[in-house]
């Protein structure tokens, strides 16, 4: 609540009159996503998925279900992914731990989707939407691959996503439902702690998704294309000038 004589500036709008007023501003930059179809990114050879904690998640909206179909994919023999299979079945898998895990969600065609997998140490989750899908116990180390990372595809060419993804996101530590839920709508500035990759694909016309955590892990597109079928996302935290949504003024 605010009192003043005669006028208040609040997120470059100056009032002059008292009331409730409120600030709907969104800071989500959500113009993009890429759609795979024989296409694919290639992250390099030094996304850094090693150690006791993962997490990946990522939007995705699949256009058709048929074979195999990666969302993210290191290593080709065994490695780490998630891909769906078998008409709509998502499954998480991670080298170097002792269980996989399968989404219990059925995924629909021409839907969104934001889906997240961790692992802690003891445990491998599935989020959809948000929500806790499905937990199994695991243990083990994460194998550690110089290979390369790929989104939307298993290989340069084969097990494509005949879909759209927006904006993914790799973590070396397993985030909280709280924290998934608010990555959902408002995604990472670029600087969290545990943060090792993120790609918002927002460059819209060049042939390059860049690593905006600061590691470097730039993604050359080979195929794919940008589309501007994205999913709605809105942020409800603090206005822009980090105000309160709504204030009261008495003038």
């Amino acid at each position: 609540e605010v009192n003043s004589c005669e006028s208040y500036e609040w997120n470059g709008i100056t009032y002059t009159e008292s009331g409730t007023h409120f600030h709907n501003e969104s800071s989500v930059l959500n113009n993009y996503s890429i759609s795979f179809d024989d296409g694919v990114i290639d992250c390099g050879n030094y996304v850094d998925i090693s150690g006791n904690e993962i997490t990946f998640m990522s939007w995705v909206k699949v256009n058709n279900f048929s074979g195999i179909s990666n969302i993210f994919r290191q290593h080709w023999s065994e490695g780490h992914w998630m891909r769906f299979y078998n008409q709509g079945m998502l499954h998480f898998h991670l080298s170097g731990i002792s269980n996989s895990n399968d989404f219990q969600t059925n995924f629909n065609t021409n839907q969104w989707y934001h889906v997240a997998g961790t692992y802690n140490g003891s445990e491998i989750k599935l989020y959809v939407n948000g929500n806790l899908d499905s937990q199994i116990s695991a243990s083990g180390s994460l194998i550690e691959y110089e290979e390369p990372f790929y989104l939307g595809a298993g290989a340069q060419d084969s097990e494509f996503l005949n879909g759209n993804i927006e904006e993914a996101s790799v973590w070396s530590k397993s985030l909280t439902q709280e924290e998934i839920q608010n990555y959902m709508n408002c995604p990472p500035i670029g600087d969290e702690l545990g943060l090792v990759a993120y790609w918002n694909f927002e460059e819209g016309d060049v042939n390059t998704v860049y690593d905006l955590s600061g590691n470097n892990n730039n993604g050359a597109i080979n195929g794919a294309t940008y589309s501007s079928n994205v999913p709605e996302q809105s942020c409800q935290l603090t206005t822009v000038n980090g105000c309160d949504s709504v204030a009261v003024l008495n003038l």
